[in-house]
């Protein structure tokens, strides 16, 4: 579960980039393609915090005091 969640994390901070450089290369196809990016930034920003609760429920409770 915690490989799951790393990725989910990875997968969250890969596809904030992607929306910058498609709004800067302009491979949207909008004259204004900020709302979808703001629409994917959201998205990676919920990956990443799914991601981080998977990761957190795989930890050991006997790790987590030390």
């Amino acid at each position: 579960m915690a490989s799951i969640g790393r990725f989910l994390q990875f997968g969250g901070l890969v596809l904030l980039p992607i929306a910058v450089l498609s709004e800067a290369t302009d491979v949207l196809g909008r004259e204004s393609g900020v709302a979808d990016m703001l629409i994917m930034l959201g998205f990676g920003v919920a990956i990443f915090y799914i991601g981080r609760i998977f990761e957190g429920y795989a930890t050991h409770p006997r790790k987590l005091g030390k």
